[in-house]
C-alpha cells in the first residue's frame, strides 16, 4: 500500500466513476472503493456513504481479502462474521454487502470494490451483476498500476530535471567551455563560457555548425578525429584554432568522453574546449630559444643542482670532445675545468647558484 501511495490520496474522479457504475449495475445506494492497511480501511471513493474511513475491526471489506474474488453476504445480521459489526447494529445499519477483490499487479489483495444496501437481499446479486462487479474491480486494479506508473514517470522526470539543474550549475562554474552531444554526435548544449569566448548567438552552433568556428586548415582534421570517436567510442582529443569573438583564432584543446549506460551503450558525449593559446606561444618561444642555444657557437650547458650535466649544445660537445648528449650526461660540469678552476666552481660558483635558486 505504501508503494502504491494511494492511502489518504486526493479525490480521483476515475475511482468515483467506477464506484457509481457498480452502484448503478447492482442497484444499491452505496458503493465503496476500499483499501485496507494494518489499522483501518480507507475509502478512495465513497458513494452514498458519509465516512472516509473506519477502524479495521469494523471493516467488512477485510473479509473479502480472504476470498478468491467475490464475497456476497445477503443478510449481514445473520452472518456470524458481521452480525456484531457496529455498522450493522448502529447507524447506518447496513444489511447487504457484496465485494470484489482489488489486487496489485503482483496479485496481492489490497482492498475491494463493494456495494451495500440497507435492505436484506436474499437473492444477493445476479450472475451478470457479480461478473460486472468483478470486472470493475479489475479495472480498479489496472487504474492503480497505471497511476503508479505515472507517479514513477513523474518521479523520474523530477530526478532528471534536478540532475539537469545540477549539471548546468556545475558547468557554469567551470572555466572551460563545456558541450554535450547526443549519441550520434549532434551538439545540443554549450555552457556560457562557449558563448562568451566565441561571441556567437545562443543555439547557433547546435548540431554540426560548430565546425565552422574552426580555422579552415583545422576543420577536416578535427572532423576526421570526431567521426572516428563516434564510430569507435574512443575518447576524442584534438588541438585546433578556434575563432575568438575578437575575430582572431586561438589555439584550443578539444576533448570528449562517452557517457555509457549499464549495458555499455553510449547515451551522450561530454566534452570540453580549453584555451591553450598562451601555452602554444610559450612552446613556440621555447622552440626559438632551443634553436638559438643549439646554433650558438658558444659553450652552453645545463646542469642539475649537484652539478651533473643535463644538456650541452653542439658547440659545447665539440669543445669538450664528447660524441653525443648521452656521453655528456655521464659527466659533471666541473670535469670540464682545470683543477684550479674546478675548485673555484665547486667552492664558489655552485654554492652561489644553489643559494640563488635553480
Amino acid at each position: 500500500m505504501r508503494d502504491l501511495n494511494v492511502l489518504d490520496s486526493p479525490i480521483d474522479p476515475a475511482y468515483d466513476d467506477l464506484a457509481r457504475i457498480a452502484a448503478l449495475v447492482c442497484q444499491t445506494p452505496i458503493a465503496l472503493v476500499s483499501f485496507v492497511d494494518e489499522a483501518r480501511q480507507w475509502f478512495k471513493s465513497a458513494i452514498g456513504f458519509g465516512a472516509s474511513e473506519t477502524p479495521l475491526n469494523q471493516s467488512i471489506c477485510a473479509h473479502v481479502l480472504t476470498q478468491d474474488d467475490l464475497l456476497v453476504i445477503p443478510d449481514l445480521t445473520a452472518d456470524p462474521r458481521t452480525a456484531g459489526n457496529r455498522l450493522v447494529t448502529e447507524e447506518p445499519r447496513i444489511r447487504f454487502y457484496a465485494g470484489a477483490v482489488i489486487r496489485s499487479g503482483a496479485g496481492i489483495p489490497l482492498g475491494s470494490l463493494c456495494v451495500i444496501d440497507r435492505e436484506v437481499r436474499p437473492a444477493g446479486l445476479t450472475a451478470a451483476q457479480g461478473a460486472t462487479l468483478q470486472a470493475l474491480a479489475r479495472q480498479l486494479s489496472s487504474l492503480l498500476e497505471h497511476r503508479r506508473s505515472l507517479d514513477r514517470i513523474a518521479q523520474r522526470e523530477s530526478e532528471l530535471a534536478a540532475s539537469e539543474r545540477r549539471f548546468r550549475v556545475m558547468t557554469a562554474a567551470m572555466p572551460q567551455m563545456v558541450w554535450t552531444t547526443r549519441p550520434d554526435g549532434y551538439h545540443d548544449y554549450y555552457n556560457d563560457r562557449w558563448y562568451e569566448f566565441t561571441g556567437v548567438p545562443y543555439g547557433s552552433t547546435d548540431g554540426e555548425a560548430w565546425n565552422g568556428m574552426f580555422h579552415a586548415d583545422d576543420q577536416e582534421r578535427a572532423w576526421a578525429r570526431w567521426r572516428h570517436s563516434l564510430a569507435t567510442g574512443e575518447p576524442y582529443e584534438v588541438e585546433y584554432r578556434l575563432r575568438h569573438h575578437t575575430g582572431i583564432y586561438r589555439w584550443t584543446l578539444g576533448r570528449a568522453m562517452p557517457i555509457r549506460d549499464a549495458e555499455g551503450r553510449i547515451e551522450r558525449w561530454f566534452g570540453t574546449c580549453t584555451d591553450i593559446e598562451e601555452l602554444k606561444q610559450a612552446e613556440a618561444e621555447a622552440r626559438k630559444l632551443a634553436a638559438v642555444v643549439e646554433t650558438s657557437k658558444d659553450f652552453i650547458g645545463l646542469t642539475d643542482e649537484a652539478g651533473h650535466v643535463v644538456h650541452l649544445n653542439e658547440a659545447a660537445l665539440r669543445l669538450v670532445g664528447l660524441p653525443d648528449l648521452a656521453a655528456a650526461r655521464a659527466t659533471l660540469i666541473s670535469d670540464y675545468f682545470t683543477p684550479e678552476s674546478r675548485r673555484l666552481v665547486e667552492a664558489v660558483v655552485l654554492p652561489s647558484v644553489r643559494r640563488s635558486g635553480w
